[in-house]
């Protein structure tokens, strides 16, 4: 569970972040790596990425515990890309940004899954830009939405924004 922000602005290395195990990455605040000529890469491979919402404590069982800022990352630099591998999971807690200057790329079999119960209604779940996305190998990914503890209410649970889009 991480509720500080990972953050970078070297213009000297390149920096890639891959997540390997089963187990649940919870990530609050903004993450944000500003380069122009190196690359930033996220790669999720396997496991959860969880994207903490807005509004959302940092210990859920005590009503007076702090909030965390909403979860989002940013990856300057057109080389930079955020993947999510088959078989691995994107949790989206409400009002989350995922922003690339490269591509964002969804393999086949992975899933995002959104849980609007968690956020207000006239809030994105998820705003995805990118300079290209792709989805590799059959074009099919996954979603999950759980409609339970819904309020009344209009809910954007993807709005993609600036990008290339390519299967």
């Amino acid at each position: 569970d991480m509720q500080d922000a990972l953050a970078s602005k070297t213009e000297s290395h390149d920096i890639t972040i891959t997540k390997t195990g089963a187990g649940l990455w919870k990530l609050g605040n903004q993450s944000t790596f500003e380069t122009s000529a190196k690359t930033n890469i996220i790669n999720i491979n396997e496991g959860t990425l969880y994207l903490d919402g807005e509004n959302e404590k940092s210990d859920p069982a005590n009503p007076d515990a702090p909030v965390v800022g909403t979860g989002s990352i940013r990856l300057d630099g057109t080389g930079s890309s955020f993947t999510l591998a088959g078989g691995a999971r994107l949790e989206i807690g409400g009002g989350n940004a995922i922003s690339t200057g490269g591509t964002a790329i969804f393999a086949a079999g992975s899933t995002i899954g959104i849980n609007p119960g968690n956020f207000t209604a006239d809030t994105t779940g998820l705003t995805l830009k990118a300079g290209a996305f792709n989805i590799t190998t059959g074009n099919k990914i996954n979603f999950y939405v759980n409609l339970t503890n819904l309020d009344y209410g209009t809910y954007s649970l993807i709005t993609p924004g600036g990008f290339d889009f390519s299967a």
